[in-house]
């Protein structure tokens, strides 16, 4: 009896460890805590939120205001991107996205200024697009050749991309997203409110729309 007694406590032990293996591989559910664990003191201060100058797609007086901080390298907000174009798509007078930085990968720091300089040029829409399906550790030339492939001044780009400005703007937002509270990426905020789950946007847009 003894014999099966320890036998009983080492499959149970077995069985626990199997379980909790199970749990800590199954990935967050939430978009938000896949890069992060998200901060339960979030702030929304619109001092904070918002930014003179960062890249918009939209109307600056659109009824619902989308503010995200996102970093080009984060899977979750790839995915992200892909709903919001098609939100952006289906309410292009509605509804305006503002883009923010915040690097979870540093190396990303390259491609949010990228985005800055193609601003510059009125073309971040563009950017935006191409810059979520950069490489893991992107250079220089890649969007370099980003920026030849949605026609940008390249002289001009190439100066915004390497300028004070953009490195300020980028450190300046990550510094910003820190403030916040925000602990990952995607980190999304709507008419200044901050959207704990950003997987169910689409429902938010639509109820600040009246749909």
């Amino acid at each position: 009896m003894k014999g099966s007694g320890t036998t009983f406590i080492i499959a149970i032990a077995i069985i626990g460890l199997v379980l909790g293996g199970i749990i800590i591989s199954t990935p967050p559910q939430t978009p938000t805590n896949n890069e992060g664990e998200t901060s339960a003191d979030v702030s929304e201060d619109p001092a904070l939120v918002n930014r003179a100058g960062a890249p918009r797609i939209g109307n600056e007086s659109a009824k619902v205001k989308i503010v995200i901080f996102s970093d080009y390298l984060c899977p979750y907000c790839k995915t992200l991107h892909e709903k919001l174009n098609e939100i952006l798509d289906a309410n292009p007078d509605t509804v305006s996205l503002t883009s923010r930085t915040f690097l979870i990968h540093p190396q990303a720091d390259i491609l949010h200024r990228a985005a800055e300089a193609a601003n510059k040029q009125g073309k971040f829409k563009e950017m935006n697009d191409e810059l979520f399906g950069a490489d893991e550790d992107p250079t220089e030339s890649e969007v370099i050749d980003m920026a030849n492939k949605i026609k940008l001044n390249i002289n001009q780009f190439k100066s915004d991309l390497n300028s004070d400005a953009a490195k300020s703007a980028v450190a300046g937002d990550d510094e910003t997203a820190k403030q916040l509270g925000l602990g990952g990426t995607p980190s999304v905020y709507i008419n200044e409110k901050y959207i704990d789950d950003p997987s169910n946007i689409e429902s938010i847009i639509n109820s600040e729309l009246g749909k």
